[in-house]
């Protein structure tokens, strides 16, 4: 990604070349295994918090059932995988000193590389290193142990680095008096030479196509038969030309041909005719597009015929059932609401939970009782509640109900009922139902039966149909 600028005036200061295509989502947690299992590759890079057990077994699954799970050590120090650990806080940490060569032997085979570190970088040892294989290592350095690991777990990989994978702290003086409009700012932590060179031989190991240095790559497989065909579209995000080859990693290119684009009839090379509007301001050495190069600022699309695909497709997953009457079990004393907030993913395993009678014998029946079908979930013409007659009497019903409720408030209770917390809509309905209609005249207060159409504003348009059963429920549960 761009480092960030500040104040710019186009695009410029936010286009970014993409070597690896665009196919790279951001995932929580939380995300069921089922999803995991569609990447191959997984960079795991902050600590996990919550649920940790639980993600550690997907994690471990992931790497077992055939994907590439790169970890640092934050990652690391949060959540121990396949016997390897991490403590950040060990006296044996140490720096890796800017200019320090660090050998680099890339996951997967190859040729080992040599690259020099820009910035100090803090590592610190790894637990159960001695089943792992280094695959990076401080030439000529004290220190005693590698910068990044490897070890293979069932069909998988895992990757594991020894620092964060950036450099050991921000590099503040590279900031300083950079306030101008329209100026890069340098990236205040840099990422390692090492952890650069690992993760782009990952990489690019799942990148169908690539076109060149600095520029981004989209591609859709269209499919075919007996040859595949895929969409490459190639942008230069730079205001300059740069060449660019079209090279397939997915089997030998067969065909190349270039979809010409087309927009209000201003031709097919908008950008080499430099039309105001289309070209950022300032002055641009754009370039013009040939067959192997691309001006500044251009967007191409072709169309490529592969022979003999070498990619596996993955294959589609059916998700997981959802759970059917499996309950969790809960103290008498729980927050009903923090407990399922803090199970992120509580509707993976669980469609309900289960309290014993002492949950229930401290609530009013009132309280208790099973919340039935809300206006706010229905449009119907049946929730409207308009009649006269019937918006009277629940009026009063539900004003009766609210100043009940006030003198239970008023009764010191150690906390709120988790049932109310659960019942946001209700809480709504009541306010329009008795406090909400004090907008017609200073000091003047309307009560419910009043104004029956306060009752069920939230519904459908007011109607004289008197089949308002849901809208009566919704109100009597108040």
């Amino acid at each position: 990604m761009a480092p960030a600028r500040p104040d710019y005036h186009n695009e410029t200061g936010f286009n970014t070349a993409s070597p690896y295509t665009d196919g790279t989502d951001v995932l929580l947690s939380d995300c069921a295994a089922d999803i995991l299992a569609r990447y191959p590759i997984l960079v795991l890079a902050t600590p996990i918090i919550s649920a940790r057990a639980e993600t550690r077994d997907k994690l471990e699954a992931y790497v077992h059932g055939g994907g590439t799970l790169v970890v640092n050590a934050e990652a690391l120090a949060s959540l121990p995988l396949l016997g390897a650990s991490l403590d950040p806080s060990a006296l044996e940490c140490s720096t890796v000193a800017a200019g320090s060569t660090v050998t680099v032997t890339p996951v997967g085979g190859g040729s080992d590389l040599h690259v020099i570190e820009t910035e100090d970088v803090r590592v610190c040892p790894l637990g159960g290193a001695e089943a792992l294989d280094p695959i990076a290592v401080a030439d000529g350095s004290p220190l005693a142990f590698p910068l990044a690991y490897s070890t293979t777990a069932g069909k998988g990989t895992l990757v594991v680095l020894t620092s964060s994978g950036m450099s050991a702290g921000p590099v503040a003086q590279r900031l300083a008096g950079i306030t101008a409009a329209d100026t890069e700012l340098p990236n205040p932590y840099p990422m390692a030479a090492h952890a650069r060179a690992l993760l782009d031989g990952i990489f690019s190991s799942g990148t169908p196509f690539s076109a060149g240095d600095g520029l981004s790559v989209v591609v859709n497989r269209v499919g075919g038969a007996g040859s595949v065909k895929y969409l490459v579209a190639i942008a230069n995000p730079s205001g300059h030309a740069l060449p660019f080859s079209i090279k397939s990693h997915v089997g030998a290119i067969t065909h190349t041909e270039e979809i010409v684009l087309q927009d209000a009839g201003l031709g097919p090379s908008i950008v080499a005719q430099n039309f105001t509007g289309y070209t950022p301001p300032g002055s641009w050495e754009l370039g013009s597009s040939s067959a192997s190069a691309i001006a500044g600022f251009d967007q191409r699309i072709f169309r490529v015929t592969v022979a003999q695909e070498t990619a596996s497709l993955i294959d589609t997953v059916a998700p997981a059932a959802s759970p059917n009457r499996i309950a969790l079990p809960l103290p008498s004393t729980a927050d009903l609401t923090e407990s399922i907030m803090l199970r992120p993913t509580f509707g993976q395993h669980f469609d309900a939970v289960v309290v014993d009678w002492s949950y229930v014998e401290r609530r009013s029946a009132t309280q208790a009782r099973p919340q039935p079908p809300s206006c706010a979930s229905t449009t119907s013409d049946a929730c409207a509640c308009s009649a006269a007659a019937e918006g009277r009497k629940m009026g009063v019903h539900a004003e009766h109900q609210y100043h009940r409720r006030l003198h239970q408030r008023s009764q010191p209770v150690s906390r709120p009922s988790a049932v109310q917390q659960l019942r946001p809509v209700r809480a709504v309905h009541r306010a329009d139902a008795v406090g909400a209609a004090q907008d017609v005249g200073a000091g003047q207060r309307v009560h419910a039966h009043h104004r029956p159409d306060l009752l069920c504003r939230r519904c459908a348009h007011p109607t004289t149909d008197l089949q308002c059963t849901l809208c009566r429920l919704a109100l009597a549960s108040l």
